[in-house]
């Protein structure tokens, strides 16, 4: 089967008809797949006619804004981030491997900076539902890997994005001391 995560705010460049394609191709591989999406935003509308259209209303959950994302994280086999612009930071994405989530992203903007891809996450080029649901679909397969790459996530940002080199790489940009601690 597989359990799906999308959580961000619902907005037309986040990428809903990538996801909802990808997903739709994916589930005739694995019609017991299934997709949360957690969030809300002026799009939901849309997202949720993307859905009903391609046929998904029984394998999408909408669940609007949600309070317990680590909970979504713990359950979901992989998250999904398939925006079709680049974001400076994907803060969702380090809270996915955070919580040791396997996450796959569009390869734009800082997400190459964040997910080592084929090492704590996958990264597929943006607008290309049919790379996307391949890549799902090899994870979903992948077991081990999947497990492998979920600790690694985790690694990643224990070692990558704490508080303190967050701090640290301030300060060095403002000529200030930091707290001392490993700073790239």
């Amino acid at each position: 089967g597989g359990k799906l995560l999308f959580l961000g705010r619902l907005t037309g460049w986040k990428g809903a008809p990538v996801l909802l394609e990808a997903v739709a191709r994916l589930r005739t591989k694995r019609p017991e797949l299934t997709l949360v999406i957690a969030g809300d935003g002026p799009a939901r509308a849309a997202w949720e006619g993307d859905a009903a259209r391609l046929g998904l209303a029984d394998a999408c959950r909408f669940a609007g804004f949600v309070s317990d994302a680590p909970r979504l994280f713990h359950e979901a086999d992989i998250m999904i981030h398939a925006s079709t612009e680049p974001e400076p930071f994907g803060r969702v994405l380090i809270e996915g491997m955070a919580c040791g989530t396997p996450v796959v992203a569009s390869r734009l903007g800082a997400t190459g900076e964040i997910i080592e891809d084929g090492r704590s996450g996958a990264l597929v080029p943006p607008a290309r539902p049919d790379l996307l649901a391949d890549t799902l679909h090899d994870l979903l397969a992948a077991g081990p890997r999947r497990v492998t790459m979920a600790q690694a996530a985790r690694r990643r940002v224990e070692e990558q994005f704490t508080v303190e080199r967050m701090v640290d790489g301030v300060a060095r940009v403002l000529g200030l001391p930091g707290t001392g601690g490993a700073a790239a």
